[in-house]
């Protein structure tokens, strides 16, 4: 008996260190579903959301299916916004804080409407009308857009998306593009805005802004870019990511960063070579297109200190955090052989 008091012991202890470097995670069952009824006009017949062809001045009523898997009543809140790109070159279709370019054609307010919030009853299945109207002018392009349906009072968990993209609300977003023709032979057309050096996600980068001022995508993007101090045929610092993508009308704060590199003060010419292929989402022969990018950007001693100064800081907190990390996993690993030690010395001595 004692020795069945002793195992529990050390099993209890286990498990009491284990719950304190452990990390609980929930998984929040999504509650509710959407799904498009894609019309007659619809361009893409196998997709998850609306791609549709209206001709300039014309109306549309689209249909979406939202259905309630609980037991419990919903309301679902609603938004429109249009596409922009984040910083990871990944196309965003909710709202965010994401910025879109001055050249966007129109006002999606205007243009697209669907009920601020919607009640849903215990396992109910409901049609819901988003009203869309085209601009009554010549755009080459696509317009691109996004529904939200976000539960009401669901603050914290995660996102799905048709045109996947996770943020960290309790939400479904609906792509919604529209074109007036067919076929979309219009460009992307990029532009670089104003290069700076700043503090994203406690790191040091360079941010440079690239401005999408075409209605069509940009796909497959690969960036490279480099600084260059003044006075030097050597690049300080490159940087180079792949597989990104570009929204139409948007600006994408694309980021370099310098990964531990000390910012020295002093001017330097900052270069970005922007490759991807032509925006049109449905056409089989895509060109590859390529723009170079360049701006020149002036670091003073204050600046590079604060910023190599926070780098620093970022640094040591996580070396911290490392020890503590491997202190963890070397108590857990420690526990585990001296119960299973144990455990074979009670069983042998009890033979």
């Amino acid at each position: 008996m004692k020795n069945v008091r002793k195992i529990g012991y050390i099993m209890v202890l286990f498990v009491l260190i284990n719950m304190s470097f452990s990390i609980v995670t929930y998984a929040n069952q999504v509650g509710f579903s959407v799904a498009p009824v894609l019309p007659s006009n619809q361009i893409d017949k196998e997709s998850g959301y609306f791609h549709i062809q209206l001709k300039a001045g014309n109306k549309q009523q689209l249909s979406v299916e939202l259905k309630n898997h609980t037991e419990k009543e919903m309301v679902l809140k609603t938004s429109v916004a249009s596409a922009t790109t984040n910083i990871n070159g990944v196309i965003d279709y909710s709202p965010t804080k994401n910025k879109v370019d001055e050249t966007l054609p129109i006002n999606l307010s205007k243009q697209i409407t669907v009920d601020k919030a919607i009640t849903l009853s215990p396992k109910e299945e409901k049609i819901v009308s988003v009203k869309v109207s085209m601009p009554n002018k010549d755009i080459p392009g696509v317009i691109a857009s996004g529904i939200s349906f976000e539960e009401e009072g669901n603050v914290k968990s995660s996102q799905l998306s048709s045109q996947t993209t996770v943020n960290n609300k309790f939400s479904y977003v609906l792509a919604l593009l529209m074109q007036q023709s067919a076929s979309i032979e219009t460009q992307p057309e990029l532009k670089l805005g104003k290069v700076k050096a700043m503090e994203l996600n406690t790191k040091t980068s360079v941010s440079a802004p690239i401005r999408n001022l075409s209605s069509a995508y940009l796909n497959q993007v690969t960036i490279k870019s480099t600084l260059t101090k003044k006075g030097s045929s050597e690049p300080y610092y490159e940087y180079k990511k792949e597989q990104m993508q570009i929204a139409p009308n948007s600006i994408f704060e694309f980021p370099t960063f310098l990964n531990g590199k000390k910012l020295e003060d002093g001017e330097y010419l900052y270069k970005a070579v922007v490759s991807g292929v032509t925006g049109e989402l449905n056409k089989e022969e895509q060109e590859q297109l390529e723009w170079v990018l360049t701006d020149t950007i002036n670091i003073d001693r204050k600046q590079a200190k604060e910023l190599n100064e926070l780098d620093d800081l970022v640094t040591d907190k996580n070396v911290g955090l490392n020890k503590w990390l491997v202190l963890a996993v070397g108590l857990n690993v420690l526990l585990v052989l001296a119960f299973v030690s144990y455990f074979l010395f009670v069983k042998q001595r009890n033979k």
